[in-house]
């Protein structure tokens, strides 16, 4: 036992826990940077070309857009919005459903539905308390999405609201 002891006691045994440690942490970084990247670029695969003319419906990109589209008169299109980061596990999964809500959305002619990216801390996200969101404005007044995360609820919750 006193050799147990002893050998923990040894200053050779710390260091090279120590250094044994610090080499789990440079690689849990080093994993943890490798899937920020590859989130980002999954969700890059999903945005839309604005310039596209074939695809009628807008993205746009930042939140200072986002609040003079949404100070509109009261005849004008409905917004739905859905706020997402790229570092964002979550927003990685439901895009999909998103891209196929908006596909579904496309002959609503009183609707646009558009993405905002929120990583760089865009205007229209301050108010947002995490990803993804999807916020519908109703004649410029905001209503929150809180059903299940399927392309089902967020039409139903688009034609409740409408």
């Amino acid at each position: 036992m006193a050799e147990i002891v002893d050998w923990i006691n040894d200053k050779s045994f710390l260091h090279c826990v120590i250094g044994f440690l610090l080499i789990i942490i440079v690689i849990l970084i080093a994993l943890n940077m490798k899937k920020s990247n590859m989130l980002a670029n999954s969700i890059k695969q999903y945005k839309k070309d604005p310039n596209d003319p074939n695809d009628p419906i807008e993205q746009m990109s930042s939140g200072s857009e986002l609040e003079k589209n949404v100070q509109m008169e009261k005849n004008a299109k409905d917004k739905l919005v859905l706020f997402y980061s790229n570092s964002c596990g979550y927003c990685t999964q439901f895009m999909p459903v998103w891209m196929q809500c908006k596909e579904e959305l496309k002959a609503n002619k009183n609707l646009e539905v558009f993405e905002i990216e929120c990583s760089n801390g865009g205007n229209g996200c301050a108010n947002v308390r995490g990803y993804p969101t999807v916020i519908m404005y109703v004649n410029g007044s905001p209503v929150e999405f809180q059903g299940e995360r399927t392309v089902d609820a967020v039409l139903a919750f688009v034609h409740k609201n409408q």
